[in-house]
């Protein structure tokens, strides 16, 4: 489609990896401008794109219409429950989630007797019903500590999810930006997190718990133009080892919580966002007027 010549055109791309393909970069250099929405995603466009290119976090605050209990999720209510959740629709090999379970299993081996659950939200289950009923059957041999939750939720019941868990895990390969994540800590939760890829924009050493990694190469059908990428294979035993401070220590999950929230709002949250957004459409449409 053409662009209107006398709009000024900004394009706002996703991407996962490292490295963006060069063959879509020549549809982004169609518009005047592109915006970046993590440094991850900034620094795979740099070497392939020619129009001016700006880091633009997205924005992230989350706004509860209607208050759910963990009754209303099956979690027990004396349980510290770690929350991950994934859609088998949408390259699950990325989002890693048996690094999740192992780890899980591992904090479990060690702490037989730890009153701690696993809550993993999955979506998209039809579509592929193998590794679907892999986690079920893992999860019913659990003895209860794994809850798999696999109904369809509103935007509200799965921000309901994350305030009635105590900790969010996410083991991913690789984020453009981790929305999940950012909304966990946007409602005070800890989180437990590769410390690779988009979520570094707002999260650090002091208000999350990050995960070491090995590179490892992507594998042909785990996401498109895979040939040459690499993406993170997060340490399990320093995950469970996470894991662990923060099921024996309520006041850690406070505290780092508390922290994590803090730093979402300064980073990026609506009006740390909206002010860069108008900052930059601002100086985007002086340049425009003066050029034209």
């Amino acid at each position: 489609d053409r662009l209107s010549a006398k709009a000024y055109n900004i394009i706002y791309p996703a991407w996962e990896l490292s490295n963006y393909p060069a063959a879509w970069a020549e549809q982004l250099n169609r518009f005047n401008e592109i915006w970046a929405p993590s440094q991850f995603i900034y620094d795979a466009l740099r070497p392939v794109v020619s129009k001016p290119l700006h880091k633009m976090p997205l924005a992230c605050d989350v706004v509860l219409s209607e208050f759910r209990s963990r009754r209303y999720f099956g979690i027990p209510e004396s349980s510290c429950a770690f929350l991950f959740f994934f859609d088998l629709r949408s390259y699950s090999t990325r989002k890693n989630p048996m690094a999740v379970v192992h780890a899980f299993e591992a904090l479990r081996s060690k702490h037989p007797m730890l009153d701690v659950s696993l809550v993993l939200k999955l979506h998209g289950a039809d579509a592929l019903p193998e590794a679907a009923s892999r986690i079920k059957e893992i999860a019913a041999t659990a003895h209860g500590r794994i809850i798999l939750i696999d109904r369809e939720f509103s935007d509200n019941d799965v921000k309901s999810l994350v305030r009635c868990c105590d900790v969010f895990v996410s083991l991913h390969r690789s984020e453009g930006f981790g929305r999940g994540l950012a909304e966990a800590m946007s409602l005070s939760k800890p989180v437990v997190a590769t410390a690779y890829s988009g979520n570094l924009d707002f999260m650090d050493d002091d208000t999350a718990c990050l995960v070491g990694y090995d590179l490892i190469p992507v594998n042909e059908g785990e996401y498109p133009f895979h040939e040459g990428q690499v993406w993170a294979d997060a340490h399990v035993e320093e995950a469970a080892a996470f894991m662990e401070a923060l099921a024996t220590s309520p006041g850690l999950r406070h505290d780092l919580g508390l922290r994590a929230k803090l730093k979402v709002r300064s980073a990026i949250g609506y009006r740390a966002a909206g002010l860069r957004y108008r900052d930059r459409l601002e100086e985007s449409l002086r340049l425009h007027r003066s050029s034209s």
